[in-house]
């Protein structure tokens, strides 16, 4: 069978280092509080800079902006395996959907006065993100949202409900479909 990656052939003693640290982490600052922040519906916000201080928050963010500046998805990969293996709460769901999802659309899709203003707190933890695309009666059918953002000389008008805001606690900054 040529052709075939195995599952240890896709990671490098860099990936296994960073799984190591993962679970360490949830271990030392996810576990002792995941029953609480359950019934609480809500992480502590400190989650978030703990985790950027460990290195797995914002790890995609550019060096210069306070990140671990990596474009290499398999750490991504690699925090994906260790939460399905080691469960705890929705506090780490939201520091790789922060990752995987919000953290991309500042890193790919600001200018760079956006990126100088929001990069570093966002890499420190200091700033939490979100996405709000889940609407009443359309889920997270993007095709069938229906807020909408209107001009309004300098500014927008964003008229529409979301549903279901990851981070939406705890969120400084929401991206917004």
């Amino acid at each position: 069978m040529t052709g075939i990656i195995g599952p240890r052939d896709l990671y490098e003693d860099e990936h296994e280092q960073f799984r190591d640290m993962v679970r360490a982490f949830v271990e030392q600052h996810a576990r002792p509080h995941a029953d609480r922040w359950d019934a609480e519906g809500r992480v502590d916000r400190k989650l978030f800079v703990q985790a950027a201080e460990a290195g797995i928050l914002g790890f995609g963010i550019p060096e210069r902006f306070g990140g671990g500046g990596s474009d290499d998805f398999r750490f991504n990969a690699v925090m994906g395996e260790e939460l399905a293996r080691h469960p705890v709460s929705s506090g780490m769901a939201g520091i790789a959907l922060s990752n995987d999802i919000v953290i991309p659309y500042f890193t790919d899709l600001t200018t760079e006065e956006q990126k100088q203003r929001w990069l570093p707190g966002i890499a420190a933890g200091e700033s939490v993100v979100a996405v709000a695309m889940s609407e009443p009666g359309t889920g997270s059918d993007l095709a069938g949202i229906r807020t909408s953002a209107v001009r309004d000389g300098d500014d927008y008008v964003v008229d529409g409900s979301k549903i279901f805001i990851s981070n939406g606690q705890n969120a400084d900054l929401v991206v917004t479909a």
